[in-house]
């Protein structure tokens, strides 16, 4: 929900928001990302990581522009889902999947594409099964979410720790903030999708 507020925010105010006091999970790089993007300039000119290009690509398009380059957002929790167990936030770090810009502009992707490629062949297997076409995204998006709930159950067997209280308590906050918002300044938004975490509020 915080992401879904913050959105709201940005679209609403016409501002990237971020940087010191803004109490906001975003760098002052990130706040400045955000208003070359309100002007209108180009995600592919401004965005360095194959993620978050592939992010944007998924947020302009509604999913796949062209279905034979499918885009998926690798972070930490779908590298997971490919890695076939939880990794750590250490672990993620040192994966060599976050790419760099080139001095031509383009952007390494080698690493993050092969963790692509195993959701794209995932996508194919469960399309001939089902009959149905299922992109490589959706593939990712429903076993992040799978993921995430086995992360809460983990946290819950084990009992929380003083991080997995402040991320609870951020969750919780941002549900709230997120409805409040939501009932003001988007009154004819009846319903709306769910986070697939368990509600922390």
């Amino acid at each position: 929900m915080r992401h879904a507020l913050n959105a709201a925010r940005v679209l609403r105010e016409g501002r990237g928001i971020g940087g010191p006091g803004s109490g906001m999970f975003a760098t002052t790089g990130q706040k400045r990302a955000a208003d070359r993007l309100l002007v209108g300039e180009r995600y592919e000119d401004i965005l360095n990581g194959p993620k978050i290009r592939d992010f944007a690509h998924l947020i302009e398009f509604g999913g796949d522009q062209d279905p034979d380059d499918p885009r998926v957002v690798i972070d930490r929790h779908a590298l997971s889902v490919a890695h076939g167990r939880a990794l750590t936030s250490e672990e993620y770090d040192s994966a060599p999947v976050n790419g760099f810009r080139r001095k031509d502009g383009s952007v390494s992707r080698r690493q993050y594409d092969h963790v692509v490629s195993l959701y794209r062949r995932a996508a194919e297997l469960i399309s001939a099964r089902g009959g149905e076409r299922v992109s490589a995204h959706q593939v990712q998006a429903v076993t992040w979410l799978v993921r995430q709930r086995l992360n809460q159950e983990a946290e819950q067997r084990r009992g929380p720790n003083r991080l997995d209280r402040g991320r609870n308590h951020a969750r919780a906050n941002s549900e709230r903030a997120w409805n409040e918002f939501r009932t003001v300044y988007l009154p004819d938004l009846a319903t709306c999708p769910g986070t697939g975490y368990q509600s922390a509020a």
